[in-house]
């Protein structure tokens, strides 16, 4: 009979710890289901080499500056690439209204810096060769990774086209 208490006992413990668990995850699920009521979408994924690799969330600060990863609506259908116009794209800002900015055959500069062109069948191809300024309420937006398809091809976005300013909480790239 002692033994059938402890272990009811044990049985019992195991329950309360189980429902507290529960507990809390249904708090998490409440809590995440009133943000995304609030905000909209908080987590963004990306898979594309193009940028960091990895989950990103909402940012607190939605003021844009240079550097920032913004989630950012393809303004344009491209085939070759089966992207719909106002697919989610995640990039970085290098260009804000009034920065003067240089394309040439395979570059595009801005602030010292080269992003290489690669003329490819399919791809936008909406820059002018020679010096621009990035116009009120747009931004060039230029990703790292050569590979990346952003500014280079697509000239500057409005910034209507901007969905959230995001910052990276866990990258899926192995660190060096």
């Amino acid at each position: 009979m002692n033994y059938l208490k402890k272990y009811n006992g044990i049985v019992v413990h195991a329950r309360l710890y189980s429902l507290k668990f529960c507990k809390i995850i249904l708090f998490f699920i409440v809590f995440i289901t009133i943000l995304y009521l609030c905000m909209g979408t908080i987590f963004y994924k990306n898979v594309s080499p193009s940028a960091p690799r990895g989950i990103y969330m909402i940012a607190p600060n939605q003021n844009l500056n240079y550097g920032d990863f913004v989630v950012v609506k393809l303004p344009v259908d491209v085939p070759k690439l089966k992207a719909p116009k106002g697919y989610p794209m995640i990039k970085k800002i290098q260009g804000l209204p009034g920065d003067v900015y240089r394309i040439g055959e395979d570059a595009v500069e801005i602030h010292g810096r080269k992003y290489k062109v690669y003329h490819i069948d399919g791809l936008p191809q909406n820059n002018i060769i020679g010096e621009h300024i990035v116009p009120k309420d747009e931004i060039l937006f230029l990703n790292d990774p050569d590979i990346s398809f952003d500014s280079r091809y697509l000239g500057t976005i409005s910034k209507k086209n901007i969905e959230k300013k995001v910052i990276l909480i866990c990258s899926f790239d192995e660190k060096d």
